[in-house]
């Protein structure tokens, strides 16, 4: 429930607030104003994005469980979170989707270039963690997202994301 007064956090730190919100006539879509301290509007340029974060978040589906849990500071002043990829970049923007989850914000980042999630099954993890590399014939073509045991097989699922470079290759 977004209200007037509701804050927004860069890095832990609140930069501003939320200052209205209104239905766009004729759509089903809703408009959110917010103001961002002087002091802090050098962090947003057109690689900046805005999440809903909460003390914690959740999603549970078929494909598992998901679970952030914010720092001290976010269940203090949980909100709208601000992310900027590239603070030297200097192209001003003042529109920006609200995503529902920091869970949608990481999904979006790695899909922005038309690349795909897979799903490999193995019977161990070894020494894969999140983040790592995926390597096919020795180029870099993705990153680990997430892994899981899977309690019924006793198998690790394993989330992988392969960049639009290369989706059709794989």
């Amino acid at each position: 429930n977004l209200k007037a007064g509701v804050n927004v956090v860069y890095n832990d730190l609140v930069v501003g607030m939320l200052t209205k919100s209104h239905i766009i006539n004729g759509t089903d879509e809703v408009n959110f104003d917010i103001v961002i301290a002087n002091e802090y509007k050098h962090l947003i340029n057109e690689t900046s994005s805005f999440y809903l974060q909460g003390a914690v978040e959740g999603e549970v589906s078929l494909k598992g469980m998901y679970f952030n849990v914010g720092s001290l500071s976010s269940m203090i002043h949980s909100g709208i979170s601000l992310v900027t990829e590239d603070l030297s970049n200097k192209v001003p923007s003042n529109s920006f989707d609200l995503l529902a989850s920091h869970h949608a914000y990481k999904e979006k980042i790695y899909t922005e270039d038309g690349g795909v999630f897979h799903t490999i099954i193995s019977n161990e993890l070894g020494s894969v963690g999140e983040g790592s590399p995926v390597i096919y014939k020795g180029l870099d073509v993705g990153k680990v997202m997430s892994y899981e045991l899977d309690q019924k097989s006793g198998l690790v699922k394993i989330k992988i994301y392969i960049t639009g470079e290369y989706k059709d290759t794989i």
